[in-house]
Parts: C-alpha cells; structure tokens; sequence
C-alpha cells in the first residue's frame, strides 16, 4: 500500500549535448623556420606570454644589428639638423631628406621584429597544452599545428539543440548534464546564450549553457545527456511502476478504500501518466492527495475484491496473504 503525496515536477526532454572549453584554439606557427626553443612539455599549464616555440631568427638578428647603428644615426641627424632649419643653416629639403631616412630605418627594422615575432609562438592565455613530438632542430613548414590549448577548465561550456517544439528554452534557464560514465549522477548547469533564430537545416534551436567544473569531473570534447526543461512546473503524484497497469482502456491504478466493515476494497481508477522516472511512473490526473494505492501486487486485483494487508516481510517489502477467494494479497 502507498499513501497518495502531491510534489512538484517539470518536464523534461532529453538531448544530446557536447561539453567545450569556454577559453581553446590550435596554436599554429604563421612562417616555415628550423625550432631553435622549445617552451613547453606535452600536457602542461602555461601562462599568458609564455613562449611556446621559437624557431631560429638567426638571419633577422644579423639585419637587426646592421639597421640599429643606421637608425641611431639618422635620428641624431633629425636632431640636429631641426635646429639648423630653424636658423636657416639647411634647407628645408635636406631636412626631409633625412627625415625620410630615418622613416626608412625605422620601417626596416620594424620589418625585420615582425618577422622575429612571427617565428615566436606565444601562449595567448593561462591554459593546459596538449601534446606534441617537436624536437628542437626540427623544420617546421609554416601554419603547422603547434599545440591545443585549453584554458579555464572550471567553467565548461554545454552546447546543444533543442526541437523547434520546445524553443521556449531561454537565458537563465536551469538544466541538467549528465555524463555516460557517471553512474546516473546529473550536474546543474545555466542556459548562458540562445541563438536567435532556429536553424533552418534541422528546425532545431542552439543553446549554450556553463557548467561549474572546479572538481574537473568532466573533460572538454565529452558527450553528454542534457535534461531540459519544457512547460511549467505541476504537483504530480509519484507512484512505483507496479502500482500501474495497461490495458486496451488506457492506465489505471487500483485505489483501496474501506468499506462499511472498515476493511479495504479495491476499486480500479483511470489515471494519466506523463511519463517515467526510473522506477516511478508520473500520474498528472487521477488521483487525489491521501488516497490509499495498491502497489506491488495490484496486478492480481479486479474490481470490488477484499483485501488484507499483512505484516511487512522487510524495510523495502509489504506482502498482502490472499485470505479467501475474495481477497487477494497487495502491497
């Protein structure tokens, strides 16, 4: 026997969801050069500006050190002769001509850090890299991959779709996450951005939520059952599966009242069920708080038949003895 309880229940579709960092990109170098430095091991964390790779730049710091005496010297020639023209030593296109000089060293120069700087990989942000085989000496053609960076593994991001039915979903919204190898454990995550309109590939609508992953139980990349909620919320009455039976007329439950002896009679009751919670069924209509249902059992029951409870056998189990060819044994 189970006493009828109200409770409040949602419900939920299931979807497909993947689980990626909010902070990644694949580092990849812009020119071809032999590596001179290697900054990282494989699957280590790394700050913001940390040098990751560095490929040899020998060549440009030989140019680097015949432009800077050449640079030096023409700003000390702007210098001086701008004091000249004031006085009307110079003129005022030797003047320029020097100006442009010094304009000219100063674009080479910036050419040639340019190219120094393209030949150093630096690490954009705090992350972990992933693995790599480089080894220094190495040719490396230009925009090979370098490494995966992966940083804030605290806060994951979730993104799914949800069908063009249920595109209510919004910002705010509370879901559930729940990874293959966890046993049936759910994580609580928050709708963060719904894309504006629905795609009109797969009539779906994408949405993006953030899970707190601060124990990293779950990895960027992973697949994972998302629950989201649809409609609003209902006092529901949760009952074991056996408490339901089917027929050709739909569910029912069977509800036991007490008659004018006071000893319980079955009386067969239509219910509704939304759907299943694993070994609970969810009734929407049919029964009322405080009624008395007939669970493990009640698919021996028919209309009108007596019935006694017996004492229970275990903490988990009530066994109801048949007592004569009108009662019948429940739970």
């Amino acid at each position: 026997l189970e006493t009828v309880k109200l409770s409040d229940w949602q419900a939920s579709i299931s979807v497909i969801g993947e689980v990626r960092a909010s902070r990644e990109l694949v580092l990849r170098n812009e020119i071809e050069g032999m590596i001179a430095n290697i900054g990282f091991e494989s699957g280590t964390e790394v700050k913001a500006g940390d040098v990751l790779m560095q490929l040899d730049f020998g060549e440009e710091k030989a140019r680097l050190e015949v432009i800077t005496p050449e640079l030096e010297l023409a700003r000390q020639d702007v210098k001086r002769l701008s004091g000249l023209v004031s006085r009307k030593a110079v003129s005022q296109q030797e003047a320029d001509r020097v100006a442009a000089q010094l304009a000219a060293a100063e674009g080479q120069a910036a050419s040639v850090r340019e190219v120094i700087a393209n030949k150093t990989v630096i690490a954009p942000f705090d992350g972990v890299t992933g693995l790599h085989d480089f080894e220094v000496g190495e040719f490396v053609p230009a925009n090979t991959v370098i490494t995966h960076l992966v940083g804030d593994l605290d806060n994951l991001w979730v993104d799914f779709s949800v069908p063009q039915k249920y595109s209510a979903v919004d910002t705010g919204t509370q879901i559930e996450v729940q990874v293959s190898d966890s046993d049936g454990e759910t994580l609580a995550a928050t709708v963060q951005a719904v894309e504006p309109s629905i795609s009109s590939d797969s009539r779906s609508l994408k949405a993006r939520a953030v899970l707190d992953n601060q124990d990293r139980k779950v990895k960027p990349g992973s697949s994972v059952t998302v629950l989201v909620p649809v409609g609003e919320p209902r006092q529901i009455v949760r009952l074991p599966n056996t408490a339901v039976r089917v027929d050709t007329f739909g569910s029912y439950v069977f509800v036991l009242n007490k008659d004018a002896e006071a000893q319980w009679r079955a009386s067969r009751r239509a219910v509704t069920v939304a759907g299943k919670e694993g070994f609970y069924s969810i009734i929407t209509k049919g029964l009322q708080a405080q009624e008395v249902v007939a669970t493990t059992g009640s698919f021996k029951l028919r209309e009108g038949l007596l019935v006694y409870a017996a004492k229970p056998q275990s903490p988990a189990a009530t066994t109801l003895p048949a007592v004569s060819k009108d009662t019948d044994d429940v739970e």
